[in-house]
């Protein structure tokens, strides 16, 4: 009989990190945010989820744009504005968190709630920015 090594524990994590096609980046943004959120300093902090807001939102909104121009012919202007509700929601609170971050002391509760609502809606914009997208998702039955 085999012992159970700490390979295995190992190969079943990356068997479910990779299993989901937002796991690994979901994970990349939790251990970016609990890292900074250890420095406790908030201008680091507001410097560097900038820099990790920046090609989320790209992406995105680049996506958004493809998808609105494929989709211009067979649904109404307000459906395909739907597909850029999320990621711009998304992206404005992004905004908002950082620049609470950016004024506040590295103790504060504050901070805290900041830091919360920051990684939150980066995993929004993350999921914005990946999320296949789907046009029967925007009218069903159409």
């Amino acid at each position: 009989m085999r012992p159970h090594f700490l390979e295995d524990d190992v190969n079943w994590l990356l068997r479910w990190l990779y299993a989901g096609p937002l796991r690994l980046p979901l994970l990349n943004v939790l251990m970016l945010v609990a890292l900074l959120t250890m420095l406790g300093n908030p201008k680091v902090f507001a410097f560097v989820g900038a820099a990790a807001v920046l090609p989320c939102s790209v992406l995105g909104f680049s996506g958004a744009w493809v998808e609105s121009r494929r989709q211009s012919g067979k649904f109404p202007l307000f459906d395909r504005l739907l597909i850029w509700v999320p990621g711009a929601v998304a992206l404005a609170l992004c905004i908002m968190a950082l620049l609470l971050l950016s004024g506040t002391d590295g103790q504060s509760a504050l901070f805290l709630i900041a830091t919360a609502v920051f990684t939150f809606e980066m995993v929004m914009l993350l999921w914005a920015a990946t999320a296949p997208r789907d046009p029967t998702l925007l009218r069903p039955g159409a």
